[in-house]
């Protein structure tokens, strides 16, 4: 199941909460799926007549949706899943400039930019993450280094 979300507008709820809505697209058979998972939840713009999703959070203009085998409609964030893994798992230094690295490609992917590290000039042709710890020298060269072969130049949101 391959449904995307694109972000329309925010607002206010009658509580005072922000609410994201989101236009969902997909096949035919998709968009049934959506409507069978989403029930009484289901809703579609007034004049478009297009299928919506709502959410509390903003994760990025444009999501991925997934129907879960209990029939719930969820946002796939396998890829934050990845990214948090990684620096999880990552020690001292690196881990908080992997953590800066991440946090402000995730904030360029969520403004719209495909490709963060491109935009800025900011080769991707690069062989290791090793690499690029041996041979990171002062503290902020490590960011650049980080993001040039850590990474690799893959989306992560």
């Amino acid at each position: 199941m391959a449904l995307t979300a694109k972000f329309a507008r925010n607002y206010r709820s009658k509580k005072g909460n922000s609410v994201f809505k989101f236009i969902v697209t997909g096949s035919v058979e998709e968009i049934e799926a959506y409507k069978t998972a989403q029930g009484q939840n289901y809703r579609e713009e007034d004049i478009t007549k297009e299928p919506l999703f709502f959410t509390p959070i903003f994760q990025a203009k444009v999501l991925t949706l997934l129907i879960t085998p209990n029939n719930k409609v969820v946002v796939d964030n396998t890829e934050i899943a990845a990214v948090e893994s990684m620096i999880e798992n990552a020690t001292g230094i690196y881990q908080q400039e992997l953590a800066k690295l991440a946090a402000a490609h995730t904030f360029a992917k969520l403004m719209g930019d495909s490709q963060p590290w491109n935009s800025k000039g900011i080769s991707n042709n690069s062989t290791s993450a090793s690499a690029a710890v041996r041979h990171a020298q002062p503290h902020e060269d490590l960011t650049t280094e980080l993001s040039l072969q850590a990474f690799n130049g893959a989306d992560l949101v």
